[in-house]
């Protein structure tokens, strides 16, 4: 098969790590050239310290986009806003067609994708194709003053040059995306680098001038005693946060109903269940539609979304708008045909079963979304874990508690839905455990995730080392935001020890209550409103969950300096009112 993202010819960067004084002028060089304004830069200058006073070492990096042969910006687009010139092998976008859902921002491992707030747009390093045609190098190779830059064919410099690396301290692992840029360093380094930004990760090497695997900090931040405030939690993905628990909950409660006609065939329920079941199904077909409605305030140009669906045949992000519109198109004619009572008992399953494996569909869609090399936080089994249980146990508890309230339902009934949250808290609580030890886990040589995809450089076989990022996101996870950590599973074990004990008095009196009628009743009316109190508890601990799966990820990035490219100083610019001065070079949204 031919691999259709090869180019004819690949053109790339190579950067002479030792001649680099960083002094900023390609990224001057490209920034003028392509008009662009303070607070994007498509070339970045960043550095590593090492060692100890009098041995210490800077490393400046200057990286742009590698225009990779696996282009994961350009196979995650849903817009198709990206193109690879089969000339040159230049990685291109099409910032008119982006609509800025920042999805490739989050897969590449380079940072290389800039989101322009203003414009509500991605753009990024056009390999200069402009130049390239009137046979001119890029800006920034011109603009190299200690010619730490050059520029050429891949394949023949290799050839020139088999010292050439493909990977030095600070670049992430080449296996990702499989980078066309090339790396010049022959002075020793310290075996151990840091970062001169706020990213909590360290680059080490076993031996020198070896490949350099991110590893986490050495001092945890999980000790520290400061206490972050609820907003904290708020971020850019908020609106992703609440469409992506709605969306789950939406299939977990049709699942229910769907299912319960088997548990009540022949009780004589049916007219009894009718009118509360129907309740149902109208508010979780309004929910989702509010909740698709929400899905596109993260979206630099909203009123563009018709234009997700252009690369099905590449991005999971397509994929699930294609697979959750279906489910919401599915359920509204479902829920429509069931209020008007106009369906057989064949067309309702027949339908039924269109719209359940619609749903669970779209959270798988949606999982894979997140399972990112680039993010080795969300590149966990735990994720797709983790969505359906918030389906599994979200719905069934309000089913359970509006038809325990709403209907004379048997008890026994509604032990089943508890059993079926509860099973899945206890399982996704197993998962949680397995993902917190794999952060602090050295990645497995059998994992597939993390198998090299070819001789990389001629010194060594480089692999899928994401340890630092992974630390970090612990690291977070367990100090700046552990307050929230704990409280989430706080009310995850109060759930599931309240479920455990209503189910088991449920069991005990059923089973073994004998004609106790007057118990019977008691408990069916206590255990409804017990039922509906375990929904809101676990639906804020979701919320909690959700929230802070978002903020906790550590991406895969190139090393910034003190202000530029440095988060810490970006958040405090926009804390002090600083970013508003556009020379900070700071977007103040």
């Amino acid at each position: 098969m031919i691999d259709e993202f090869t180019a004819t010819q690949q053109l790339g960067f190579i950067f002479k790590a030792d001649h680099c004084i960083g002094c900023h002028s390609c990224e001057a060089a490209c920034s003028e050239k392509n008009g662009l304004p303070s607070h994007v830069a498509w070339r970045k200058v960043g550095y590593l310290e090492g060692g100890t006073y009098p041995d210490h070492t800077r490393v400046n990096i200057s990286m742009a986009c590698n225009h990779c042969d696996d282009p994961v910006c350009l196979k995650g687009c849903p817009t198709g806003a990206y193109v690879k010139y089969q000339d040159t092998g230049a990685v291109v976008v099409d910032s008119d067609i982006c609509f800025g859902c920042r999805y490739c921002t989050w897969v590449c491992p380079y940072e290389a994708p800039a989101f322009n707030p203003e414009t509500g747009s991605v753009s990024k390093c056009n390999m200069c194709v402009d130049r390239l045609e009137q046979n001119l190098q890029p800006a920034c190779v011109d603009a190299c003053l200690g010619h730490a830059l050059e520029f050429g064919e891949i394949e023949k410099y290799e050839e020139e040059h088999p010292e050439a690396l493909t990977q030095i301290a600070g670049f992430p692992d080449p296996c990702i995306s499989k980078p066309n840029v090339r790396f010049e360093q022959s002075r020793s380094l310290p075996s151990a680098m840091k970062r001169a930004d706020t990213e909590l990760i360290q680059y080490r090497s076993a031996e020198a001038n070896l490949p350099y695997h991110s590893a986490g900090k050495t001092s945890s931040a999980a000790e520290t005693n400061e206490k972050e405030p609820w907003s904290s939690l708020r971020s850019h993905e908020t609106s992703l946060v609440v469409f992506t628990l709605l969306a789950q909950f939406v299939v977990g409660a049709f699942l229910s109903l769907w299912s319960l006609p088997l548990l009540t065939s022949g009780i004589g329920l049916e007219v009894s269940l009718h009118a509360p079941t129907m309740a149902i199904l109208v508010g979780v077909t309004g929910l989702l539609a509010v909740g698709l409605g929400i899905s596109t305030a993260h979206l630099g140009k909203p009123w563009r979304c018709y234009r997700s669906l252009n690369n099905l045949r590449c991005s999971w992000v397509s994929r699930e708008i294609l697979a959750m519109g279906l489910f919401f198109g599915s359920l509204t004619l479902f829920t429509t045909f069931t209020f008007l009572n106009v369906l057989g008992p064949w067309v309702h399953w027949g339908l039924g079963s269109i719209v359940a494996m619609c749903g669970i569909a779209s959270i798988f869609t949606m999982s894979k979304i997140y399972m990112i090399p680039a993010r080795p936080f969300w590149n966990h089994s735990h994720t797709w874990v983790s969505f359906y249980a918030s389906a599994f146990i979200l719905g069934p508890y309000l089913v359970a508690a509006v038809l325990g309230l709403l209907t004379p339902i048997p008890v026994a009934l509604l032990a089943v839905l508890i059993a079926v949250a509860l099973t899945t808290q206890v399982f996704r609580s197993m998962s949680q455990r397995v993902h917190l030890q794999d952060l602090v886990s050295e990645p497995q040589a059998n994992n597939k995730r993390n198998q090299p995809f070819g001789p990389l450089t001629t010194r060594t076989q480089a692999t899928l080392h994401v340890q630092g990022e992974a630390d970090a996101s612990r690291d977070r996870l367990f100090g700046k935001f552990g307050r929230f950590h704990r409280m989430r599973n706080k009310l995850s074990y109060m759930t599931m020890s309240v479920s455990a004990v209503t189910l088991a008095t449920v069991i005990a009196v059923v089973s073994f209550g004998g004609g106790a009628s007057g118990t019977v009743n008691i408990l069916g009316s206590v255990v409804p409103w017990v039922i509906a109190s375990l929904f809101v508890t676990t639906l804020a601990g979701e919320l909690i969950g959700r929230a802070l799966f978002y903020s906790v990820v550590t991406p895969t990035t190139m090393p910034g300096s003190f202000f530029q490219q440095n988060r810490g100083f970006e958040q405090l610019a926009r804390d002090t009112a600083l970013a508003k001065d556009r020379m900070v070079g700071v977007s103040p949204h």
